[in-house]
């Protein structure tokens, strides 16, 4: 089983894919966190160093030329379930599907606009020193969630699961139960309790996943 987190930065792909890794022991084979960056992730961002690499090189026009045959080693190497995630993959889905095992399954995240454009706010002036306007803000949200929602209509619905970052962080078990159900996974109390332990209901949203 191989399970891909999608969805827009600041949305809640880390959260999801630190479910998939934490409580459903899907590989997601995360690089270790960077010093000085919890304030952004405090669980870490659960990103493989090979996909955000490769999917931020296409995103960026900068396609390896043995791209295809990377994908397909790395894919031959690894031992399921595993699955990954990067901010920008549903913007090279269509590239790399075709590349993935019959049956991959795509999780996708969204929030909502207001507070998603918000945070993005925050991140761009605390990441990278840029000072954007909310009206700057949201003019880029709704242009990467316009891209997920093409990619997301790109891929066979029953290969698709949809959540929201707002129902997750209040109510994570109810997340967990409907990701469990699309994997055909037997939910246990231990995995609950895993749940439970990793989501952090009061942190700042500003600050969070």
């Amino acid at each position: 089983m191989i399970v891909v987190v999608m969805g827009c930065a600041r949305t809640g792909t880390s959260m999801i894919a630190g479910l998939l890794h934490e409580v459903f022991g899907v590989d997601m084979a995360p690089a270790k966190p960077k010093p000085g960056t919890e304030w952004a992730n405090p669980k870490g961002g659960y990103e493989n160093p090979f996909w955000i690499g490769m999917t931020v090189n296409l995103v960026s026009g900068k396609f390896p030329h043995n791209y295809v045959e990377m994908i397909q080693e790395h894919v031959k190497n690894r031992r399921e379930p595993w699955g990954f995630k990067s901010a920008v993959t549903h913007h090279v889905i269509r590239d790399i599907h075709h590349l993935l095992p019959v049956g991959s399954k795509y999780i996708v995240t969204w929030r909502d606009i207001e507070s998603h454009a918000a945070n993005l706010k925050f991140f761009q002036k605390k990441n990278y020193g840029e000072e954007i306007t909310e009206e700057q803000a949201l003019k880029r949200v709704l242009v990467d969630r316009n891209k997920l929602d093409e990619a997301v209509r790109s891929l066979q619905m029953d290969s698709v699961l949809e959540t929201s970052y707002h129902i997750t962080k209040k109510h994570p078990e109810e997340t967990v139960k409907r990701i469990a159900h699309f994997l055909r996974v037997e939910l246990t109390p231990e995995m609950i309790r895993k749940t439970e332990n990793f989501i952090e209901k009061d942190y700042d949203s500003c600050k969070s996943y």
